[in-house]
């Protein structure tokens, strides 16, 4: 059984997923002959062939697998790393699924298995996955609740040494925390982690955008496209011109929804080109008349300065 799992695991590094996975049930089945199999092995074995149903998009077969190792695990009484890891590998599988409560579910059970168990400078990565689940399910507020934590737990983590794999990538942190704040609206925080992520990024990878997340390297682009955006309209030249909703498809206003007629004019928004009324219009920075979403918008993310 030992020689098959070795040879699976080669094949599995090497891409040839279906053919470890093939050696795998075959290990698992020299172990579920011999006498009193070790349920350790046969858990470790669960696990093996999860990871590889799991790569193959097989998610119901990875999950049966992970659930049976899990219940071994636990029979077996088995160290708090081991049972944290189960629960965080099936919060992803669930996550690839799209079932986010139960993926938070299990992503919340390896946090307290950790925090409870071990102490919060195990816990970083787990707040990690508890964090962009959150994200995800649109609660904001948690999502950086969780990366602040995780941040935290690195920090006490590399002051006081810790295991290979506990230590969360700092860069990578400030970058969700800036994709939470651009889902908030908040794009003034947005610029500012985004800037600290990528500044660390530098540090630690030699150059500008070496390894950077390219999701962070987007986010600086929108956000600067924003700003431009904003800039042009409210600058004394015409050069930024936004395609303008036809009338004849916008029977309301895109802001109040009060239908246009004879007493209700539509009017042109020079920022995104949506009709709306004149009352959901009254700004007019520079002369140009802007909605109300886009005017709040510049000024809560256009006008603070932010470098070119």
């Amino acid at each position: 059984a030992g020689s098959l799992v070795s040879i699976a695991g080669a094949l599995q590094r090497l891409g040839r997923t279906r053919h470890a996975l093939e050696r795998y049930q075959e290990a698992e089945a020299v172990l579920l002959r011999s006498l009193g199999p070790d349920e350790l092995l046969v858990a470790e074995i669960n696990v093996s062939i999860g990871g590889v149903y799991a790569d193959l998009k097989e998610h119901s077969h990875a999950l049966s697998r992970y659930f049976e190792a899990l219940g071994l695990y636990t029979r077996a009484g088995v160290g708090p790393l081991q049972l944290s890891s189960q629960h965080r590998k099936i919060g992803e599988v669930y996550r690839r699924q799209g079932q986010l409560r139960k993926a938070l579910a299990h992503y919340q059970g390896a946090l307290d298995v950790r925090s409870q168990l071990l102490g919060p400078r195990f816990s970083g990565m787990c707040h990690m996955e508890v964090a962009g689940t959150y994200h995800q399910l649109g609660d904001f507020d948690k999502a950086l609740q969780h990366y602040h934590q995780a941040l935290n737990c690195h920090s006490m983590a590399a002051h006081n040494g810790c295991v290979d794999g506990e230590l969360v990538d700092v860069s990578h942190a400030l970058g969700c925390m800036a994709l939470v704040y651009e889902s908030k609206g908040e794009f003034r925080h947005a610029w500012e982690l985004c800037a600290r992520s990528l500044d660390r990024g530098k540090l630690r990878r030699g150059k500008v955008g070496a390894g950077a997340d390219k999701e962070v390297l987007e986010l600086q682009l929108r956000l600067q496209k924003r700003k431009t955006v904003w800039s042009q309209v409210t600058s004394a030249s015409s050069d930024w011109s936004p395609m303008w909703m036809p009338d004849k498809d916008a029977p309301e206003c895109c802001i109040c929804k009060a239908s246009f007629g004879m007493l209700l004019r539509r009017h042109h928004c020079r920022c995104c080109g949506h009709v709306v009324c004149a009352g959901c219009s009254g700004q007019k920075p520079r002369g140009k008349r802007v909605c109300d979403n886009c005017h709040s918008d510049g000024e809560r993310a256009y006008l603070w300065s932010a470098p070119d």
